[in-house]
């Protein structure tokens, strides 16, 4: 961006042309070697002739008490769970279903297969 705001030897919208401004065909080329999607090299040329000097980009992590999570796209996570065969077949057979510990393998608790999906998942996930 700064790039465009030279305008030492450039007239009127020269500045925002990298074939006329150096400067901007440099900035450009190193955006692209940095992986910069093109979009947004376009986009911030784009703000600089709106009169923008500067742009803050926000960075967030994926923590769950980031404020990434906050956002729309934080809220869009996918939260799915993998079934097998076998579970199915005991929700339409309407039979139990035994929940096994994670450490030592052991029946933690036996439940209704047919009720658990909607009663022990949770809201977010979406049942397909």
């Amino acid at each position: 961006m700064a790039a465009c705001h030279i305008t030492e030897g450039l007239v009127d919208d020269e500045r925002f042309d990298p074939k006329a401004n150096k400067a901007l065909k440099k900035a450009i080329l190193s955006a692209r070697k940095s992986m910069i999607p093109e979009n947004y090299v376009q986009r911030v040329i784009q703000f600089a002739q709106q009169g923008y000097s500067d742009i803050e980009f926000k960075t967030y992590d994926t923590d769950w008490d980031s404020e990434a999570y906050l956002t729309v796209a934080g809220q869009n996570s996918n939260n799915s769970v993998r079934v097998s065969n076998e579970y199915l077949q005991a929700v339409l057979d309407k039979g139990d279903w035994e929940l096994i510990k994670r450490r030592d393998g052991g029946v933690a608790k036996r439940i209704k297969a047919s009720r658990s999906m909607g009663k022990n998942c949770p809201c977010s996930m979406g049942l397909c």
